[in-house]
């Protein structure tokens, strides 16, 4: 996105945008003519704002990456957010991880993956699934003209994907309404 690509964090040029539209109002206040570049100034800083408060709710202010915490062997505690299609043999579930499970310790986390699930007919929404599977990054395989799986999982701030076997999972919690 445009943060990486100026290397800024979201927050220095948030607070760019700020004070860029503090500083174009205070010259309106203070000035004794009406003039247009004082309103254009304003809006440009509080579209500059509006973006990156647009992007911090959609990348999560206090999303931990899961390549910080996750080892492998671990087990992945996933709430289930969206279902695939039910009559695949491989099963879509894109889901917010809750907690990683290492020995008797769960770790806390909160950061969305999506899993393909071997038969996962009985899924509903909300369900909690506990499961034992490599998780690794999307990519794509390099093939000119491809659907572009790691720019689109990407722009919804998933990174990561897995393939869980049937007697990999099991539900450890059935959603409400689900």
């Amino acid at each position: 996105m445009l943060c990486s690509f100026l290397g800024f964090e979201i927050q220095v040029i948030s607070l760019f945008g700020l004070g860029l539209g503090i500083l174009f109002f205070a010259a309106y206040i203070f000035s004794k003519k009406s003039n247009i570049l004082y309103f254009g100034g304003i809006q440009i800083s509080f579209m500059i704002l509006g973006y990156f408060a647009w992007q911090l709710k959609v990348r999560g202010i206090k999303q931990v990456p899961i390549e910080s915490v996750y080892e492998k062997g671990d087990l992945i505690q996933l709430r289930i957010h969206e279902l695939g299609d039910q009559n695949a043999d491989w099963r879509k579930v894109v889901g917010e991880v809750i907690g990683v499970q290492r020995s008797q310790e769960i770790i806390p986390l909160q950061t969305s993956i999506v899993v393909y699930i071997e038969n996962g007919k009985q899924l509903k929404k909300k369900d909690v699934l506990i499961f034992g599977s490599e998780l690794e990054r999307i990519e794509n395989p390099g093939n000119p003209g491809e659907f572009d799986a790691e720019f689109f999982w990407n722009s919804k701030g998933i990174y990561y994907q897995s393939f869980v076997p049937e007697d990999a999972y099991r539900i450890i919690e059935h959603g409400k309404d689900s």
